[in-house]
């Protein structure tokens, strides 16, 4: 019997592979983006992804946390 252990991702490698795949479903990704709210309060993302078809424009943002992080 072969126990496999699974090596967590790193915060980098998960936000890699997480722009990696929005980018392939057509999404403009913009890493450490800051946006101001409606509030004028600044927020911060890891990422940022953005998707206008001509008819609605997506918008998602993504803060990345992983085992370890406060």
């Amino acid at each position: 019997m072969t126990i496999k252990t699974v090596v967590p991702d790193t915060r980098k490698q998960v936000e890699a592979r997480l722009k990696s795949y929005l980018e392939s479903q057509g999404y403009q990704v913009l890493a450490s983006a800051r946006r101001i709210g409606k509030s004028g309060i600044e927020h911060a993302f890891d990422l940022l992804a953005q998707n206008d078809d001509g008819f609605t424009m997506h918008l998602m943002a993504f803060v990345i946390l992983t085992e370890g992080d406060k």
